[in-house]
């Protein structure tokens, strides 16, 4: 597949810009630790796996629009960006960076840069979102790693928070983990407090992961709806947070930037263990 190749030690990472600049693969050693499918790439309403970028929104806003200074701005399910083409800036053995201008949808007038990383064990993503517009901008974002998991039964995951909503119902009901999480089951849960910190462990794949988020992140989805994947994903926000008043505001002329890390290692590395479970 056509995109950037990163490499670092025993880790490997598969970046297209062409799609949104999302991750398209990452290996750990042989093992690849995200599930992806080629075929449905560049569809409007599919995520096809992979890391993409939800953006200017994670999560669906009510009627699929947003109200910003008077006008209602169409939005779709986790915002627009995933389908445009970044432009490669910068290349180097164990990073990327890429750009993108977005004019094309009003009242939204932004660059964004994003940057891929790879240190000792880990993916590093960082993303600085600059305003070009005259009028405050809205947004909630987040990311949406879709890791290869085929035994579900096998895997081991802690979220870190308690509270929850749960979008498997509509309207979406409110709960609190009061106990392991149980993979086995269909989960489309949305996990709210005041950091990002999860631990995903797949003995069958031959992987673990940490998922760390910067003070903006305060949310973690969790969704099985996908097969052979479990969702861990980092989002500012809950869904509709225009509305709820949790949306974070882009002043005219601002700028901003946000960052999230994936440690990898062996499932029996004991650090992952020990801190998680």
């Amino acid at each position: 597949m056509k995109g950037l190749w990163l490499r670092r030690g025993g880790l490997s990472c598969l970046v297209l810009p062409q799609y949104g600049g999302m991750v398209g693969g990452v290996w750990l050693g042989e093992r690849p630790v995200l599930r992806l499918e080629e075929g449905l790439l560049g569809r409007r309403e599919a995520l096809a796996g992979g890391i993409p970028l939800l953006f200017p929104f994670a999560g669906r806003c009510a009627g699929e629009r947003v109200l910003i200074d008077g006008t209602h701005c169409p939005m779709p399910m986790h915002g627009f960006i995933r389908n445009m083409a970044f432009s490669v800036l910068r290349q180097w053995p164990d990073g990327c960076r890429l750009g993108l201008e977005v004019d094309n949808w009003p009242p939204y007038r932004l660059a964004l840069t994003l940057d891929y990383h790879l240190e000792a064990g880990a993916l590093v993503t960082s993303l600085r979102v600059r305003s070009l517009s005259p009028t405050a901008l809205p947004m909630a974002l987040g990311f949406h790693p879709y890791f290869r998991v085929e035994d579900r039964a096998g895997a081991k995951l802690a979220v870190g928070l308690e509270a929850y909503w749960d979008h498997l119902v509509q309207p979406p009901r409110r709960g609190v983990l009061t106990g392991p999480v149980d993979l086995t089951l269909d989960w489309d849960h949305v996990f709210q407090g005041h950091g990002v910190e999860a631990t995903l462990i797949c003995p069958a794949e031959g992987y673990g992961v940490r998922l760390t988020g910067d003070s903006s992140f305060k949310v973690v989805t969790l969704c099985t709806t996908q097969p052979g994947a479990v969702c861990v994903e980092p989002w500012q926000a809950p869904p509709d947070p225009v509305a709820s008043g949790r949306a974070r505001w882009l002043v005219p002329g601002g700028e901003e930037r946000f960052g999230y890390r994936i440690a990898l290692g062996k499932p029996t590395n004991r650090a992952f263990l020990s801190a998680a479970f």
